[in-house]
Parts: structure tokens; C-alpha cells; sequence
């Protein structure tokens, strides 16, 4: 389910221009994106998922696109297997994996970085059917065994994925790296 930026350029409202005429195609492998801190790499996954819309440009998804967040907030006080139960997670195997020692009957603002992440995983596993993810800073503030979920789910994805990361270990598990500078953006 390729991902297709045409001639895209963004700007913020103050005039600060992130990147002009970017072309690019997300195709159905593991491609991991990489660049300085605050060249726009979040910016181009806003894109991507239709948080933010270009200046110039246009993207086009031949299919549904979904993101894991780099932060986000745990708000509910009711034990987090009502949400999974929504989401019929417990009939995906790839999301039955990531909960094995996830404590679901507990509510998630109990949880531990690496179990909130494991959570977060097999939500997005029984959410996006294997359609195009894309997973911002996935391994940021986890510990061993947090990044080990992050690489499996990595790895056991059947769609394409897309990877914002400066972890080198995790970036060893993708087919291509993508590197964002302020000239633009290069395959290497």
C-alpha cells in the first residue's frame, strides 16, 4: 500500500519552510527514516497520516495509514482489556503476543514504559490488519524488553512500515533507510 508524497513542501504558519518539493514513494517493505533532531522527520509523518496537510503538493495512499505516536498519553482508569476487547485484538496472533506479560486487567496508567508499549503494539496490530504503519521513535525511554516488542513487531509485520528512529539496532530490521537533511531526502 505505497505512500506517494508528489512535489510536497511544508511550512510552518511563522514562515519557517521544513522541506520544498520532496518526492517520495512508501512502498510494502520495512524503511526506516532517519535524519537531525528537528529536521522534520515528525513533520513528514504528520504528512503521511493527514495530521497536517502540505503547503504545496499532494499524497496519495493507495490504503489506510496508521501511527504510533512517539508519546502518548494513558487517560483510562478502566481495565485495558475493554479496549483490546473493541478492537477483537485477542483474535490476532501478533497482537496476543505483544500482551503474554502485558497486565490487562489493570488499567494502562498502571503500566510500565515497556508494558504500555507492548499494549500500545498490539492495539495497533489488531487495528491496522497489516495496512501501511508507521512507528515514530518506537524504542524512546523503553527498557530491553520493551525494545525486543518493538523489533518483533518490526519483524512479524506483513505490511509496509515506515520507522522514525536513531536506534541502530532497531534500524538493522528494515530493507531501507531513508535519511531527511535540510537539502532533502536520500535513500543510502
Amino acid at each position: 500500500m505505497p505512500i506517494t508524497f508528489h512535489r510536497v513542501s511544508f511550512e510552518w504558519p511563522n514562515g519557517t519552510t521544513v522541506f520544498k518539493n520532496l518526492n517520495l514513494v512508501l512502498r510494502d517493505l520495512r524503511a526506516g527514516l532517519v535524519g537531525a533532531n528537528g529536521v522534520g522527520k515528525t513533520t513528514l509523518v504528520h504528512l503521511a497520516v493527514g495530521r497536517l496537510q502540505p503547503t504545496s503538493g499532494k499524497i496519495e495512499s493507495s490504503g489506510p495509514v496508521h501511527l504510533l505516536p512517539q508519546v502518548e498519553e494513558r487517560k483510562s482508569d478502566e481495565p485495558a482489556a475493554l479496549e483490546l476487547a473493541e478492537l477483537e485484538a485477542f483474535e490476532n496472533d501478533l497482537a496476543r503476543r505483544f500482551l503474554e506479560k502485558v497486565p490487562i486487567e489493570r488499567p494502562s496508567a498502571t503500566f510500565s514504559g515497556g508494558e504500555w508499549m507492548k499494549f500500545r503494539l498490539a492495539r495497533l496490530a489488531a487495528a491496522a490488519h497489516e495496512s501501511f504503519v508507521i512507528l515514530d521513535e518506537p524504542t524512546n525511554h523503553l527498557d530491553r524488553e520493551g525494545r525486543e516488542a518493538v523489533i518483533d513487531f518490526v519483524r512479524s509485520w506483513r505490511g509496509g512500515i515506515l520507522i522514525v528512529s536513531h536506534d541502530r539496532e532497531l534500524l538493522e530490521n528494515v530493507d531501507e533507510i531513508l535519511e531527511l537533511t535540510p537539502q532533502g531526502l536520500t535513500r543510502v
